[in-house]
């Protein structure tokens, strides 16, 4: 399935509402431990020092760690 990125980004928004309120009346959702994404790996080689990549390390770092935080 593709969507375009403007879709994406507003479904993400009402999906974030609708799972927030889920949890608000139902319970935190528990994601089992198999299924958590991994810890992202660091920029190597030639994109070691390119800063788009590390920029997109340290996203992908934060954005996972916001999701842990929520899950305990």
């Amino acid at each position: 399935m593709a969507i375009p990125w403007l879709q994406a980004k507003i479904g993400l928004y009402f999906l974030t509402l609708q799972l927030g309120v889920y949890e608000m009346t139902h319970g935190k959702l528990k994601v089992p431990t198999a299924l958590i994404p991994p810890e992202p790996t660091l920029p190597t080689g030639e994109l070691a020092n390119n800063p788009d990549a590390q920029q997109v390390y340290e996203y992908v770092k934060r954005i996972r760690e916001q999701f842990l935080q929520s899950e305990f």
